[in-house]
């Protein structure tokens, strides 16, 4: 989606200035993060890209059978800032993705690390279920 307002006078810098792309959009409002999920044999790793943003901004939650991530990342220019903005891109406001977790994992061992702008979540699985011996006694 490219969205541009009319100019009577051609100034392509005017033009550059008016144009917003669908992106640009959720400026104001909500975006979805990249997010990577792997299964490895004894955990689950959630990876999201969360670049510019601070571990205080980011809020990381396990709730019954759902992990949430949510947060807000705030823009880096002011309004009130000389010059003009021409273009912007990335994405500001606040997120939210949820993510039903199976069974297998252990969810009061969950834990998160944030480093370089990605979070990383390490969702632990239960130990299985070994089977017992249980010894016969003689009476």
């Amino acid at each position: 989606m490219f969205l541009c307002r009319q100019q009577d006078a051609w100034d392509p810098f005017r033009v550059l200035a008016s144009c917003r792309t669908g992106s640009d959009l959720l400026e104001s409002g909500t975006w979805l993060p990249d997010v990577d999920i792997v299964e490895e044999k004894d955990r689950i790793l959630a990876r999201v890209d969360l670049p510019g943003m601070k571990q205080q901004e980011i809020r990381v939650e396990v709730v019954d059978d759902v992990l949430s991530i949510r947060g807000q990342r705030q823009r880096e220019f002011k309004e009130e800032r000389e010059g003009q903005v021409y273009r912007i891109e990335r994405s500001y406001g606040t997120f939210a993705r949820d993510f039903r977790l199976p069974s297998t994992v252990d969810a009061s061992k969950v834990t998160a690390s944030y480093k370089d702008g990605v979070l990383e979540v390490t969702l632990p699985k239960r130990e299985q279920a070994q089977p017992k011996q249980i010894n016969v006694s003689v009476n």
